[in-house]
């Protein structure tokens, strides 16, 4: 009987140690932190030829899969006045490589052609808004498809986001 209240006396502590630290984390000045993920809302320019409508669109896509990729550190939501983090993408540039046909020269057989792709571009800029302070950022990447190069570029607009975030949240949540 005594070892099973030991135990569940153990249980407590160790679910409150593990718990406050979630809950506040102390700053280098001594006032409390939160650890909660920022909010973030994610939009779009609104009027826009039919080509930067993809790539808009693509670009949302592409970001808003990275944000929930990582929950602790990001919430999406649906509306700007409940979000920490607003970011507007109003631009979005690709560059497809193009297939090349490589074959026929000395050493291959003459009817033997092959097909080579090289790496497909993506970047985009947006306007980000942390506590009143707003910044330009980008994110690029590089894929051997079109969809692995969007999700370089907003895996490093997230790095530049957070970075963003950091200075004017006054640290890391």
């Amino acid at each position: 009987m005594r070892n099973s209240s030991y135990r569940r006396g153990l249980d407590f502590a160790v679910t409150v140690a593990v718990l406050v630290p979630a809950v506040a984390v102390p700053r280098p000045d001594g006032s409390l932190e939160s650890s909660e993920p920022y909010a973030v809302f994610v939009s779009r320019a609104g009027e826009v030829d039919a080509d930067l409508d993809v790539r808009l669109t693509n670009a949302v896509i592409a970001l808003t899969d990275e944000l929930v990729d990582l929950p602790e550190r990001f919430r999406v939501v649906e509306s700007a006045d409940a979000a920490d983090v607003r970011i507007m993408i109003f631009g979005a540039q690709a560059v497809s490589s193009e297939l090349r046909h490589v074959g026929g020269p000395a050493g291959f057989t003459p009817n033997r052609v092959f097909e080579s792709r090289g790496r497909d571009f993506f970047s985009f800029d947006a306007v980000v808004r942390v506590d009143g302070n707003r910044k330009q950022i980008q994110g690029s990447g590089t894929g051997a498809t079109e969809t692995g190069s969007f999700r370089s570029a907003a895996t490093d607009f997230v790095r530049r986001l957070e970075a963003f975030a950091q200075e004017q949240g006054g640290g890391s949540r």
